[in-house]
């Protein structure tokens, strides 16, 4: 039987509460960072596109009486002034979200080796036979 991951705003305001209910606060990263509390929930959302929906996010956040993070990529996808100031006047945190184009090109180094060395090995072709 396959579990359903259910990414509804229902979903996900059922979360929130479960959270509330339960003592967990939220904090902001710089919140957290400037004095932590404990039971503590940092929502960290990456805008890569469609920030329409950030905001939808970010209201739900705000009547709940939570803060969030939000990190918009500055492309057209993702990047829209109005929104992002909309966001920031509810009390959430706003900030830069970039790929490390150094770290993405090591990663599929690795994988590549990690592929090859799994070829090598034969270990594709346990089970089989």
């Amino acid at each position: 039987m396959q579990n359903k991951m259910d990414f509804t705003l229902f979903a996900y305001k059922q979360l929130i509460s479960t959270l509330q209910s339960q003592r967990y606060s939220f904090q902001t990263l710089q919140d957290f960072i400037q004095r932590r509390e404990d039971k503590t929930v940092i929502l960290r959302h990456d805008i890569d596109r469609l920030p329409g929906n950030a905001l939808v996010i970010a209201k739900i956040e705000k009547q709940a009486g939570i803060k969030a993070s939000y990190y918009f990529c500055i492309v057209k996808e993702s990047y829209d002034e109005n929104i992002i100031r909309q966001i920031a006047e509810m009390g959430h945190e706003i900030g830069h979200h970039y790929e490390n184009l150094s770290e993405i090109s090591r990663k599929k180094e690795v994988r590549g080796r990690k592929t090859e060395d799994r070829g090598q090995s034969g270990e594709e072709e346990e089970g089989h036979g």
